[in-house]
């Protein structure tokens, strides 16, 4: 359609493809069928903008990146609103700001990238979901989203050269992942990984 629909993200069974679109004026989150049908939103507050809107791996909760730089996280099954979901303000790293784009498949990490007031990248970083608190993983890594390994313990990220990286998540160990792509893959450099890890 005309509308700028974006980022989208498959539900975890599959079945649905969540995104952010300004259908309805502002950005917010939205879902669909994978055959294009039964387009509902999943957030319902008209004053803020969101941008990666996903379910949580169990299906239960959806998160919402608030363009104000913080997220929100309530039940799925209806639009997240004031009321219904919590809102985290983006923890601050470094001179930058925390913002999630992706959800670990264990559920336990949102991963993402450090936004500077100058609008850049300053690397990537990780959110414990339970504890609340901050990881910073880099401070090469460029574009929203790192992709994860089947183990959930190394994610694989490009470097502003277009080098792929691959990282231990709990050492921080880090070395180049030799492949040959037209890299950088785009503006945004955007990469994931498939479920099995051998293809990204």
């Amino acid at each position: 359609d005309a509308t700028r629909d974006r980022a989208p993200r498959f539900s975890p069974d599959g079945t649905m493809i969540t995104f952010y679109s300004n259908k309805s004026g502002p950005y917010e989150g939205w879902s669909v069928r994978r055959d294009g049908g039964d387009r509902k939103p999943l957030t319902a507050i008209p004053d803020k903008d969101f941008l990666f809107t996903m379910f949580s791996p169990d299906g239960r909760r959806v998160l919402a990146v608030l363009a104000e730089h913080g997220w929100m996280i309530g039940p799925a099954g209806a639009p997240l609103t004031l009321q219904s979901g919590t809102v985290t303000k983006a923890p601050t790293v470094g001179a930058g700001a925390f913002l999630p784009s992706i959800w670990s498949r264990d559920g336990r990490w949102l991963s993402g990238y450090i936004f500077t007031p100058s609008g850049g990248y300053a690397g990537n970083a990780l959110y414990d979901v339970a504890a609340g608190a901050v990881k910073k993983l880099s401070d090469d890594g460029v574009g929203e989203q790192m992709a994860w390994m089947p183990d959930q313990k190394r994610v694989l990220y490009f470097t502003a050269n277009g080098k792929v990286m691959i990282q231990d998540i709990d050492t921080l160990a880090r070395r180049e992942v030799e492949v040959r792509l037209p890299l950088p893959p785009d503006e945004d450099f955007n990469i994931f990984a498939s479920p099995d890890g051998k293809t990204i």
